[in-house]
């Protein structure tokens, strides 16, 4: 009989620090208040990162991307734009009925709202600073980087646009300086929204073009991988554009989780195993990446993972646990670690865990997350064999009285295992 260590680790990605979070104003030079939110870095002179949101969207989305950027070293800056969410008012006026309109005067102007955001860092020392976009907030990113290179260290672009809402990023990408490093990512589906163009003209930059396949309900679905909806849907979209921003402001270096550079590996995005409902699952050796998205409608998620080596019958079952909704716009993660001798099943320790503050819009299912596991080794090697069963929740369990969390909580549709070689 073996007994398994607890050392078995679950973490999603919308945690990981956000309890560190703060509300902040920013004065941008034409007298226009911005609303921001700081998740606080591991030191106070960290480099830190600038999130712009898309259009109609606000700060929160960025909020699973966090985890990413703070166990990377970095800091966060996520703002609302002039006309969105709590920056919308301005001088007695409702600015978001100018970005409805889509008033290219509006937009024009917000690269007055990034910069305040990256001043902002920059006068709490944190040095260097990248910007994140998506969709216009691309085009925002690129033009606050050819007015302002000397104050960026670098600019990641999720699905750029040639010409979004009147923003000429043609132009503005061909005047950033050489010495200012550029990525480009795009789903298959969306590169000619801009993404070739702007690469002919950017002089430093790197593409990264992702070709995860749709999955059934979603064909033909415009925008189904633009912007910060890759997260959940693209595999380890959140890792790779952090990793990326831990290499051009070098802070921490990333750990290791892909076979290869995950920018330069073209075949990364092939080597994930697709699960049930366009989630999809990555492993190599004992760490374990599950990302996905949950339906609207569905509470949560149930998740249990079972290992053995190749010449064993008997499974040992590694992990149970799942992710579920709390209240409407909350997420609560509820974990139980299982270690089980022969596959029988013994329970070890179980963890519960609240995070009230971590928004998570259910109604519009904007939010995907990842789950990362590292699997206990068994007899003092890797597992040879993994698989996962995987199902969505009509109810989540009562915290934390419920010793064994998920055990017995009906499901939506009871999922067939499915087996996660690694990589």
């Amino acid at each position: 009989m073996r007994i398994h260590p607890t050392f078995l680790v679950l973490i999603l990605l919308l945690l990981g620090g956000l309890a560190r979070a703060g509300d902040v104003t920013l004065e941008t030079k034409d007298g226009v208040r911005i609303a921001g939110t700081f998740w606080k870095g591991p030191a106070k002179d960290c480099p830190a990162v600038v999130c712009l949101p898309m259009y109609g969207a606000q700060r929160i989305d960025y909020a699973p991307w966090v985890r990413f950027f703070r166990h990377r070293g970095m800091a966060v800056l996520a703002i609302d734009m002039r006309g969105h969410g709590d920056s919308r008012m301005q001088k007695g006026e409702d600015w978001m009925r100018r970005a409805r309109a889509r008033d290219a005067t509006l937009f024009n102007a917000m690269h007055h709202d990034a910069i305040a955001a990256v001043r902002w860092l920059t006068e709490h020392g944190h040095s260097p600073v990248g910007l994140l976009g998506a969709s216009v907030g691309c085009s925002v990113a690129l033009d606050t980087a050819r007015r302002y290179p000397k104050e960026i260290g670098s600019v990641a672009c999720l699905t750029p646009g040639s010409r979004y809402l009147g923003v000429d990023s043609l132009t503005h990408a061909a005047a950033i300086p050489k010495s200012l490093p550029v990525l480009l990512m795009s789903h298959a589906s969306e590169v000619a929204a801009g993404t070739s163009a702007l690469e002919k003209v950017i002089p430093n930059c790197e593409v990264r073009i992702l070709r995860t396949p749709f999955p059934k309900l979603a064909r033909g679905q415009r925008g189904y991988f633009h912007g910060t909806r890759m997260l959940g849907r693209v595999p380890m979209i959140g890792r790779l554009t952090a990793s990326w921003f831990a290499r051009t402001l070098k802070t921490m270096p990333d750990e290791a989780l892909l076979d290869g550079d995950p920018i330069s590996d073209a075949e990364t995005w092939s080597k994930a195993t697709p699960l049930h409902d366009g989630a999809h699952a990555y492993r190599v050796g004992r760490r374990l990446v599950l990302s996905g998205r949950l339906p609207k409608g569905v509470r949560g998620l149930r998740l249990e993972v079972r290992a053995r080596s190749k010449d064993e019958v008997d499974w040992c079952r590694v992990a149970t646990g799942g992710i579920g909704t709390c209240a409407m716009d909350h997420v609560t993660l509820y974990s139980a670690v299982i270690a089980a001798p022969q596959g029988k099943g013994r329970r070890i320790s179980s963890s519960w865990e609240s995070h009230l503050e971590i928004a998570f819009s259910m109604r519009q299912g904007r939010h995907g997350f990842e789950a990362e596991l590292m699997l206990p080794e068994l007899d003092g090697v890797a597992p040879e064999v993994v698989e996962v069963d995987w199902g969505w929740t009509k109810q989540v369990p009562e915290p934390p009285s419920m010793r064994l969390p998920w055990i017995g909580v009906p499901a939506i549709a009871e999922r067939d295992w499915v087996a996660v070689p690694s990589r």
